[in-house]
């Protein structure tokens, strides 16, 4: 089972960091922070139906255990599907996951505005990009520089995120001390 947190993920998250240029921090993360990311199988098909330059990355990623490739329960995704019909398939797989407890301590990824409604309904712990960014910065994944510029591409990009978020996620950044950064803890502190 999992280490830590698990993470689970939806297209559309790694999508955004593919967009960004920072794909890498899927392979580059797990161990850093003491978290685990789970692939939804309709996810990982969806990522795999075209040629993506980690395809090798990500097989190995899996193959390692970094990330776990799962599929959910059916009878319990058919009931989400049923109460869910504006989330796409790869939403309510990894929604099924985080609520039927499949792995404890964890969160979902995605910037969907209907998907987090949803997770809110049931519970489910959530959060987007932005979380994840500042996060990678509070345990030394990346630098404040490298943050700093992956959330300009954020905002020069065409998510839906809205730029206040993404400038109070600027400024928090570049307020950080440099003894704060290695505060490990930070991950877990943000998802209480």
């Amino acid at each position: 089972m999992a280490r830590g947190r698990t993470i689970v993920v939806d297209s559309a998250f790694m999508i955004a960091l593919g967009e960004i240029s920072a794909l890498h921090l899927l392979f580059e993360t797990p161990k850093k922070m003491n978290i685990t990311f789970a692939i939804p199988d309709w996810v990982f098909r969806e990522i795999f139906r075209k040629k993506h330059p980690y395809d090798k990355q990500l097989k190995k990623a899996i193959e390692n255990g970094s990330i776990q490739k799962i599929s959910p329960p059916k009878d319990e995704y058919e009931k989400l599907r049923k109460r869910n019909p504006s989330l796409g398939r790869g939403e309510l797989e990894a929604l099924t996951i985080a609520k039927c407890s499949m792995y404890s301590n964890c969160i979902l990824l995605f910037d969907n505005g209907d998907a987090r409604k949803s997770a809110s309904r049931y519970g489910v712990k959530y959060h987007g990009l932005i979380w994840f960014l500042e996060n990678c910065c509070y345990c030394n994944v990346l630098d404040k520089n490298e943050t700093l510029h992956l959330l300009e591409k954020v905002e020069c990009s065409s998510f839906r995120i809205k730029k206040h978020f993404i400038q109070e996620a600027k400024q928090r950044i570049r307020d950080l001390q440099p003894s704060l950064r290695a505060h490990k803890q930070r991950i877990s502190h943000a998802t209480k």
